[in-house]
């Protein structure tokens, strides 16, 4: 190995290949990664599509799919989850609305 490859697989620099004049990513094995794997962040199995439906928004036509986990309790877990970190955000941001009203006032 080059001390220059070992230099690029050190700082992990996208560089360009002095032979073949292609870039070269050190650390990103492309073939492992899978653009359409939808996870589950619960239980990591492949989630399903539950529902899809298309949508004209101004002039473009958008697709849109729900996903579900295949486990029906995770499924269960992980939108009592979701549910209550929406409901935290929508708390923290009427909190921070409010403090930035009594300001306003004073």
């Amino acid at each position: 190995m080059s001390s220059d490859f070992k230099r690029l697989l050190w700082y992990n620099i996208p560089q360009i290949s002095q032979s073949a004049g292609s870039i070269i990513y050190p650390f990103i094995n492309t073939s492992m990664v899978k653009s359409n794997d939808n996870l589950c962040p619960r239980c990591g199995k492949p989630r399903i599509t539950a529902k899809t439906w298309t949508e004209m928004i101004g002039n473009s036509k958008v697709t849109f799919s729900d996903t579900v986990c295949p486990d029906k309790e995770c499924q269960k877990k992980l939108e009592a989850d979701n549910l209550a970190k929406k409901e935290k955000r929508e708390s923290l941001q009427k909190k921070r609305n409010n403090l930035t009203l009594s300001r306003r006032k004073h």
